[in-house]
Formats: structure tokens, C-alpha cells, sequence
């Protein structure tokens, strides 16, 4: 017999889709770290013996990262 009250039955939604809220803030706060990282990265002198650019492109690549987790966790909530 199930007991649950529908009460607590709002609650745990709740406190899943604050919990997936969470990760998505984690997600934007991240992406945007990383449009600052590239920025500072672009400002900064060239003079690092292509160091400098492979960041840029890490940072590239991780950004691309970042956008298509926050795309895929979107399309799970669907």
C-alpha cells in the first residue's frame, strides 16, 4: 500500500527539479567563467610561444562542451 501523502509527493518534485536547476546554474556560471578565461586569454600579449593560443582553443573546446551538456540535460527534461 502506498502511504505517500500527495503533499510529499510535491515536495520530492520539488527538490528534483531545484536539484536540476542546480546543475544548470552550475552550467551557465561555468560558461560564463570560461567566456571570461577567452576573453583575458584574447586581451592578453601574444608573446607565450603559442601557449597562449592552444589555451584559446581549450577554451574553445570546453565552452562547446559546456553548451552541449546544458543542450542535452534540456532535451532529458523533455
Amino acid at each position: 500500500m502506498n502511504t505517500a501523502t500527495p503533499k510529499k509527493v510535491i515536495v520530492a518534485v520539488g527538490l528534483l527539479a531545484g536539484i536540476a536547476g542546480a546543475a544548470q546554474t552550475n552550467m551557465r556560471d561555468a560558461l560564463e567563467d570560461l567566456r571570461r578565461a577567452k576573453q583575458n586569454l584574447q586581451d592578453a600579449a601574444e608573446n607565450k610561444e603559442g601557449h597562449r593560443t592552444r589555451a584559446l582553443e581549450y577554451v574553445d573546446k570546453a565552452i562547446a562542451e559546456v553548451q552541449q551538456g546544458m543542450a542535452a540535460a534540456n532535451e532529458e527534461k523533455k
